[in-house]
């Protein structure tokens, strides 16, 4: 895999986390990326003030869960 889809990759998630940030939430996005194609993407939803665990990883694999 060439690294122009690296820098797509990370690009993503980088836009996620600011997506993420312009929520309230700690910046942090996260992706599935399969055969070269991003499959699944999620956003931080963690509120530790409130008690929720909400990572952006915990919700990737959470979406994916019964899906794959």
């Amino acid at each position: 895999m060439n690294n122009n889809k690296h820098e797509l990759y990370i690009k993503r998630c980088y836009e996620l986390a600011v997506n993420t940030g312009k929520k309230g939430y700690d910046t942090f996005g996260a992706i599935l990326v399969s055969g070269g194609e991003i499959l699944e993407e999620a956003e931080n939803t963690a509120d530790y003030k409130n008690g929720l665990f909400g990572h952006a990883e915990f919700n990737l694999v959470h979406k994916c869960a019964n899906k794959y």
